[in-house]
């Protein structure tokens, strides 16, 4: 599916998230969803496996699309050591999943 031209995209790797299924990604993605604006925008996920590995949770209070580059491609893994209640945290409407 194509992101509308006037919407802003975020990949989580710009912001630190390696996707290698071992490094913990929860700070970097956290970061990329800080520097979406209040509008909201696109947080996208590149080929690779995140793993979500400590307390934090992912919190979405925006209007998110949450998009990989497909549900075979792009995953996010809660790891064994992971002590959060939940992966996300979602205060928002407008908030959707795709190809993850």
């Amino acid at each position: 599916n194509a992101v509308p031209r006037d919407t802003l995209v975020v990949s989580v790797k710009d912001h630190g998230a390696l996707g290698d299924g071992t490094t913990d990604d929860t700070s970097a993605i956290n970061a990329a969803v800080g520097s979406l604006p209040a509008a909201g925008g696109t947080l996208f996920f590149p080929p690779g496996n995140y793993l979500l590995n400590g307390s934090s949770t992912i919190a979405l209070s925006k209007p998110i699309t949450v998009k990989g580059a497909s549900q075979v491609a792009s995953s996010i893994r809660i790891g064994s050591s992971f002590t959060g209640t939940e992966a996300f945290t979602v205060t928002s409407d407008d908030v959707v999943f795709e190809g993850i």
